[in-house]
């Protein structure tokens, strides 16, 4: 959620994320970037350290991931 209220502050070049994260995934987060014009187009790249699902994989670049 930090890290989120960062992008209302500053811009970033590109997003480096955890797709699954406790509080909110990365998927979620995602959706909220892509709504706000300041983020609409910031490259993401989701990370995952647990598995590689190829449903999120599929969700990931639905959601305008440059990579997974």
């Amino acid at each position: 959620k930090e890290a989120l209220k960062a992008t209302l502050k500053q811009e970033f070049v590109v997003i480096l994320m955890d797709a699954h994260m406790p509080e909110m995934d990365g998927f979620e987060v995602a959706r909220l970037l892509r709504q706000r014009d300041k983020t609409r187009y910031t490259p993401i790249i989701f990370l995952s350290a647990l598995y590689k699902d190829e449903l999120d994989v599929r969700q990931g670049y639905a959601l305008g991931a440059i990579d997974y």
